[in-house]
């Protein structure tokens, strides 16, 4: 299977690769009006925590889903639910 936006082979069953989802998810986030010294726009927080803890296929996968959606990348109640 491969990324249906820059081609590249997946490890996993998805449609864009992890480098094309993070470009998409910047792209969507463009026209924020607010601003943070990171990449432009303040990132919305994670509306729970995970219980994965760090490194974990699973905890990769969540902040994946967090990083398309625009939100903060880490809760600081991770991995202690």
């Amino acid at each position: 299977m491969n990324c249906s936006s820059c081609g590249k082979a997946l490890k996993r069953h998805t449609d864009l690769c992890w480098y094309c989802r993070v470009e998409l998810a910047k792209e969507a986030r463009d026209g924020c009006d607010k601003v943070d010294d990171f990449d432009g726009c303040e990132a919305d927080p994670p509306a729970f925590p995970t219980p994965y803890h760090p490194g974990t296929e699973g905890k990769v996968l969540v902040m994946e889903v967090r990083a398309f959606l625009g939100q903060e990348l880490f809760h600081p109640m991770d991995g202690l639910v």
